[in-house]
């Protein structure tokens, strides 16, 4: 009796909060299955109905009367949610508790209502949806974006609505953002024709996003709306740089053994009157020459990103690629012993100086790495 009385009040208390879907769904939970149904949860359950259903009724008619955007989302959100009350409670029908009380429950034949308000909502967002697109028609992406927002919203109603599917290609089409990577030469050198074409091998499909398209060969079909310029401001090539350092070094290494001997020159012994033997050392001497090669290329700039549409820059970035032709040899004179281990290593033939063509493609293909990496950051469009 105590938990019988613990439980209808439990739904009772969430009815006076004003928790009514929370009330029907402990109600229900607590009568389904049960033969004897208690009075006390019959009531709470017809009463809980009836609380919810006025005030989702209420607040449809006060919607009805206003005009803004989304009031009939809202309205068919409201009537699909008495629609499915309504469903949780018709199993039980009709509901009689172990008292013969009998409750009362006024469903209503939602089908057309929420039919009438799905054409609503979906004309409501159409409507919206070709407000916008004829701002992104005239260049406005944001707009043209916000269009095909609207129109995915019909989905919820409708697969197809009208001309839907044709609007959102449009809009999609609209809204993209389309870059043409140019290079441009403004260095007081020519650069040589390889090292434009290898900057152009740069990939950039992998770049291309929901909104963005990048194009590095120039399409006439295809309206761009940005331009990103990699204006080449220099090209600089160090000489052939050679430097030797001479040094001498020294170590001491084991040169055979001898018997140990006291201070009075006779040999030592050990306990079982073994002659002791000892390690004898020597000093050795070898001259090294240490021969670096160095030679460095580089070129400096900008990359600056224009709106075609406006005619103005939208950022600009500065570009800077060095590539360094640094090789290190060692030689010598006297014996190999006197070497240490890292210059052992690294004796040899100097490698021969790259030509300035060589390095200038190591150029090249470093700034391919970069470049890809400033155009991530790409400015938006709107």
């Amino acid at each position: 009796m105590v938990l019988s009385i613990m439980s209808c009040r439990s739904v009772e208390k969430l009815v006076e909060q004003g928790k009514y879907d929370e009330a029907i769904m402990l109600a229900t939970k607590k009568l389904a299955g049960k033969k004897d149904k208690k009075t006390e949860h019959v009531m709470a359950l017809e009463n809980a109905f009836a609380k919810v259903t006025d005030r989702d009724l209420d607040e449809i008619a006060y919607l009805k009367l206003q005009n803004f955007y989304g009031k009939w989302d809202r309205i068919h959100s409201l009537y699909s949610r008495v629609r499915t009350r309504q469903n949780k409670i018709r199993p039980f029908l009709p509901l009689v508790s172990e008292d013969g009380y009998l409750a009362e429950f006024n469903f209503l034949s939602l089908n057309d209502k929420i039919a009438n308000t799905a054409n609503g909502a979906a004309e409501e967002h159409y409507n919206m949806a070709i407000e916008r697109l004829e701002l992104g028609r005239r260049g406005d992406k944001l707009a043209a974006r916000e269009s095909l927002n609207y129109l995915d919203r019909i989905d919820k109603y409708f697969p197809r609505y009208k001309d839907s599917d044709l609007l959102k290609d449009e809009a999609y089409f609209l809204a993209k953002t389309r870059i043409l990577v140019n290079l441009v030469n403004e260095a007081p050198v020519v650069l040589p024709e390889a090292f434009c074409d290898h900057v152009k091998t740069v990939s950039v499909w992998d770049l291309n996003t929901k909104w963005k398209e990048y194009h590095i060969v120039e399409r006439p079909e295809i309206t761009y709306d940005l331009y990103a310029d990699l204006q080449i401001l220099d090209l600089i090539i160090s000489p052939s740089l050679e430097t030797r350092d001479r040094w001498e070094e020294t170590s001491k290494i084991e040169d055979g053994w001898k018997f140990k001997k006291n201070k009075r020159g006779k040999l030592v012994l050990d306990n079982l009157g073994n002659k002791i033997k000892v390690t004898k050392y020597k000093t050795v001497k070898a001259d090294i020459m240490k021969i670096t090669r160095e030679k460095t290329a580089g070129i400096v700039g900008n990359l600056l990103f224009r709106d075609v549409h406006a005619g103005v820059a939208q950022a600009t970035r500065p570009i800077e690629v060095i590539a360094d032709f640094v090789d290190v040899t060692y030689d010598y004179n006297g014996d190999k012993r006197a070497l240490p281990t890292d210059i052992k290593k690294a004796l040899g033939v100097p490698l021969a100086f790259p030509t300035d063509f060589d390095l200038t493609m190591e150029v090249a293909e470093s700034l391919k790495g970069l470049l890809k990496r400033e155009l991530y950051e790409t400015p938006e469009i709107y």
